[in-house]
């Protein structure tokens, strides 16, 4: 299941997208206790890729951008980390489809910009 970078962290103005990030988010976590008992061989892994160059923006409905890679100020401070290729997010996704148990992010100091997001909330 692949899901934003920050799936539970909101990113105004887009709190439909939030939410359905964390939603995301709640059932691979629910699918992963749930079959972990009873069909321990199936692993579930969330995946949270970053900013990736596609032609998204440009086809999205709503407010497009030109750039998917070029995300509003609010949200860049949230997400941080570089655009990546989908190449590179591919790269990725193959490795945790072979190995990876629980969540995979595909920039590689994503998980230390949720932390700092969440440890600011909380202060």
């Amino acid at each position: 299941m692949a899901t934003r970078n920050v799936p539970s962290c909101p990113l105004p103005p887009r709190a439909a997208y939030a939410a359905s990030k964390a939603a995301m988010m709640s059932l691979s976590e629910a699918f992963r206790i749930e079959l972990s008992g009873s069909h321990p061989e199936i692993r579930v892994v969330g995946v949270y890729p970053g900013r990736i160059t596609t032609s998204f923006g440009q086809n999205a409905l709503g407010d497009r951008i030109g750039d998917s890679g070029k995300l509003p100020a609010e949200v860049l401070a949230v997400v941080g980390g570089a655009t990546q290729s989908a190449e590179e997010v591919a790269h990725v996704l193959c490795d945790a489809a072979l190995v990876a148990r629980g969540d995979v992010y595909t920039q590689p100091n994503a998980f230390s910009h949720v932390r700092a997001y969440f440890e600011r909330q909380a202060g």
